[in-house]
């Protein structure tokens, strides 16, 4: 259903979500474990509004083969 609704922005969001699951099991010191959901907020919004500004992420750009995953012409999407 994710891939459905997201396409090949699902893979991100997977990477998101894992990246923020392993971060937050991880062990710290109690004074960082306190302010440590606050941190895991403000990086998530930091990569979703670096995404916004930026227009996604540009795949084609990695490597020739990923470019048709590339939306053309405007069009809105995983581009």
């Amino acid at each position: 259903m994710l891939l459905v609704l997201h396409g090949l922005s699902a893979l991100k969001i997977l990477a998101i979500l894992s990246l923020s699951y392993f971060a937050s099991i991880s062990t710290k010191t109690p004074a960082v474990g306190k302010a440590w959901p606050a941190i895991l907020v403000a990086g998530n919004m930091g990569i979703l509004l670096l995404n916004e500004q930026y227009d996604g992420y540009k795949l084609g750009s990695l490597h020739a083969v990923l470019q048709p995953l590339v939306c053309q012409g405007g069009e809105s999407g995983d581009g």
